[in-house]
């Protein structure tokens, strides 16, 4: 099948925007972290993946262990995000986490979803808190 892809100088323009100076973010945050562990109710689960920071943008894609399914558990979430002192707001545009033990929510898909954090950077280490106390353990690896 062959594929065609068309591209707009509108969608190339709204890149090249520039930003306020409330979309600052810290610029420690830069870089790419390797998920390390994902805490969740006070427990340490091992988590594998990648959080990837511009000064505007990120990415994350992990797996992890906790619903207790054949397959494992994954997040992708992508989007801006900006800092605010201590707390660190995503402006998700793409967050689909998949729980293939989860009976009541198996699949998630979310779409334009703020959500905040606290976060903290200790040398190579980077702790993100979530309201409900869940967190993520990264490690800088560049």
């Amino acid at each position: 099948m062959k594929r065609t892809v068309f591209f707009t100088s509108f969608s190339v323009a709204m890149i090249l925007v520039p930003f306020s100076r409330s979309d600052a973010a810290d610029s420690r945050l830069v870089g790419i972290w390797s998920a390390q562990s994902y805490v969740i109710e006070g427990k340490e689960n091992p988590m594998e993946g990648i959080f990837i920071f511009t000064d505007r943008h990120f990415s994350a894609n992990t797996f992890f262990r906790v619903s207790g399914g054949e397959m494992e558990d994954a997040n992708a979430n992508a989007g801006t995000y900006h800092t605010e002192g201590d707390r660190l707001v995503f402006m998700q545009d793409v967050q689909i986490h998949v729980r293939p033990g989860d009976s009541k929510e198996p699949l998630f898909y979310g779409k334009r979803v703020e959500e905040a954090a606290t976060y903290a950077i200790e040398e190579d280490r980077l702790v993100i808190t979530f309201p409900s106390t869940n967190k993520y353990l990264c490690k800088r690896i560049q």
